[in-house]
């Protein structure tokens, strides 16, 4: 059967709908693919594929790989100049963005070292900072900012 040429921009928009309402997460093709299936707009997982492929080609949405063991996860990109960091909980496993002005400029700083002293590209964008999100945190230990303002501007 042909295809007609609305229905792969039809479901590629439905991929892109979800990531939109998932903004600041990470989703994996699965999670897509159940979401698009609970709001009754089941998508194939091939057809998911090609869409968060074409997407991703457009700068529209970012393929990110956690580790060698965990499948790429997708995130739409509102605004792909802005510096973000991926941390993962060792805690939980979860994934999420930190972005932070004091970490940016740190991470700037170990770039310029790295490439003037050893020779070594840093790629941020690919880069995972490993930790304890605030939940995990707060079962292990009372968290040192537990009330106040860190100096970049985000509560602890």
């Amino acid at each position: 059967m042909p295809r007609t040429p609305g229905y792969a921009t039809r479901q590629r928009s439905l991929v892109l709908e979800c990531l939109k309402a998932h903004a600041g997460q990470y989703l994996s093709v699965a999670d897509i693919a159940a979401d698009l299936t609970k709001k009754g707009s089941p998508v194939g997982v091939t057809t998911i594929y090609r869409a968060l492929e074409k997407l991703a080609s457009e700068g529209t949405v970012r393929r990110f790989v956690p580790d060698r063991t965990s499948p790429a996860v997708f995130e739409y990109l509102e605004n792909p100049a802005q510096a973000e960091f991926h941390v993962r909980c060792k805690g939980c496993g979860k994934l999420f963005h930190l972005h932070c002005s004091e970490i940016a400029r740190m991470a700037e700083a170990l770039s310029a070292h790295l490439s003037g002293e050893h020779g070594v590209a840093l790629d941020l964008q690919d880069t995972v900072i490993q930790g304890l999100c605030s939940d995990c945190l707060t079962k292990t230990q009372k968290p040192a900012h537990s009330t106040g303002q860190c100096a970049c501007g985000h509560h602890h």
